[in-house]
């Protein structure tokens, strides 16, 4: 196991298990994608082994766009369904199916924010990925923000992750600005 592709997010979660016990919570219940702590400990695992490698890895935000007004409008239930099914086109959107690359890590970054890290992968293949995720959310009506970062050496997760976010927040501002 001297390669990023064999140790795989369920490797790591298992040794996350044995460490903090069989109740401690992987998965955000809503969703079913990681919770933040977890993607945040995957995450710097699969960063700490890519830079050994000498390999790429990026790191994607994305928020719903006026998920608030469309609870206001349609209620919570409604906008938690909006979550789980969003939650689905990003997993459909992403390599993960397939089994083409099981070792990308989605997780509920907080209430309609995802992060997804992307090991082994550049920026410019992150953008490709939102192509493909964009075009599965407007088939749905549904729109999102983003912001993609590539870890360079010496950039920690959470630098990354703070970046990414600024920059999805830019791109939010911005699709607002323009009635996207």
């Amino acid at each position: 196991m001297n390669d990023i592709c064999n140790d795989s997010p369920a490797y790591i979660l298992e040794r996350l298990v044995e460490k903090y016990g069989p109740d401690w919570a992987i998965y955000d219940r809503l969703t079913g994608l990681y919770r933040r702590e977890v993607s945040e400990m995957l995450g710097e695992e699969i960063i700490e082994k890519n830079a050994k490698m000498d390999l790429p890895v990026s790191v994607v935000m994305i928020d719903l766009d006026d998920l608030c007004a469309f609870n206001n409008e349609r209620g919570i239930k409604a906008g938690d369904d909006l979550l789980k099914k969003f939650a689905r086109l990003v997993k459909k959107g992403c390599r993960t199916e397939g089994g083409k690359r099981p070792h990308d890590i989605i997780g509920r970054y907080g209430g309609d924010e995802f992060t997804i890290i992307m090991p082994g992968v550049t920026e410019e293949v992150a953008q490709i990925f939102i192509g493909r995720v964009r075009e599965i959310a407007d088939g749905f009506n549904v729109k999102f923000s983003y912001g993609i970062v590539g870890i360079r050496p010496g950039v920690s997760l959470a630098s990354a992750t703070e970046e990414a976010f600024s920059l999805m927040k830019k791109d939010k501002f911005s699709r607002k600005g323009s009635g996207r």
